[in-house]
């Protein structure tokens, strides 16, 4: 897997390389000159959505079993940190936030459960956004009929996608993958091993009982979501080529949406960027502009996300220290 996860991360970057060489690298760099130091105001307001997500997280707890906000704000921030710039397909960023909380105090069984809860609605909220940028788009450049199709097969599957993965989950995810390996001719100690996270079955359901805060989880995901659409905005602004909200809200809802259907690319990179070019080119706007507002995303990403990583490893390294009874002073 980790070999599949380079190679397509390879090629995703070889991808952006050749975008950028085509659009001209002097022309990228006199727009991000524009942007210079201003590119830490996106910084700034990541929080904004970063703050829903950590809302549509926190809330699916019970109260009693919520773990401290601190934890749920970095579980999050961890999550696409390290979707963003390793080579995990957009996936194993859940695998540490899991880690994150059940080490502080949070049951395994627990934190697993409200990871694959999570994730299933951050889905649904991409393909609710995806259905937005498809309005847009249909509203605007209705004659756009081969891109509308396009879309709109990418949002039912991933809607058909979340369907069958909920359903599953209903139906015990553990318990039904522990019944295949049982039929199959994998070692008994992977069955054994499954046996124990089959209480992440129960945790899940009780999740979703709760439908009440399932629908406002949901919600906050879908905020957060459309407040992204702001660095577009904020963007354009700051390189003197303003362009309106709804131009905003379609180009990062569509963006989005690429960016979802590539997730077996590492950070979608080259993906994302030449869907932004794509979504620019219909809305009239110069691609060097696009290229330099996707890039500039990436810049943001790699500030928020390396310092993140960062900190990380000095805990995860400070706590293998206290545990080996070795003093970090």
């Amino acid at each position: 897997m980790k070999k599949v996860g380079f190679s397509a991360l390879f090629v995703g970057l070889g991808v952006l390389t050749g975008i950028i060489i085509w659009q001209g690298i002097g022309e990228i760099l006199t727009v991000f000159g524009k942007i210079g130091g201003k590119i830490l105001y996106l910084v700034l307001y990541y929080v904004l959505p970063l703050t829903c997500t950590v809302w549509a997280t926190y809330i699916l707890f019970p109260r009693s079993l919520r773990p401290k906000l601190r934890d749920q704000w970095f579980g999050n921030l961890l999550v696409n940190s390290v979707n963003w710039l390793l080579p995990v397909a957009q996936i194993g960023g859940w695998s540490a936030r899991v880690h994150w909380p059940s080490v502080r105090g949070t049951s395994t069984s627990l934190a697993g459960a409200s990871a694959i809860v999570d994730l299933t609605l951050q889905a649904l909220a991409q393909g609710m956004i995806g259905i937005l940028g498809l309005t847009l788009l249909v509203h605007f450049f209705g004659q756009e009929k081969t891109l509308i199709t396009l879309g709109l097969l990418v949002v039912v599957l991933l809607l058909g996608l979340v369907y069958i993965f909920y359903r599953i989950q209903n139906n015990g995810i553990f318990s039904y993958l522990l019944v295949k390996i049982r039929n199959s001719s994998l070692a008994l100690g992977l069955a054994q091993y499954l046996e124990h996270t089959q209480s992440i079955d129960l945790e899940i359901k009780n999740f979703y009982d709760r439908r009440h805060q399932v629908v406002i989880s949901a919600l906050f995901r879908f905020t957060s979501r459309i407040l992204f659409a702001g660095e577009i905005w904020i963007v354009f602004y700051f390189v003197g080529y303003p362009i309106s909200m709804l131009d905003a809200i379609l180009l990062e809802s569509l963006g989005q949406t690429v960016r979802a259907a590539s997730f077996f690319v590492p950070g979608s990179y080259g993906i994302q960027e030449g869907g932004y070019i794509a979504l620019g080119l219909i809305l009239g706007l110069p691609t060097s502009y696009c290229l330099a507002m996707a890039l500039t995303k990436r810049v943001r990403e790699l500030l928020v996300g390396g310092i993140t990583l960062l900190f990380w490893q000095w805990r995860e390294g400070k706590s293998i220290l206290n545990l080996s009874g070795i003093s970090s002073n």
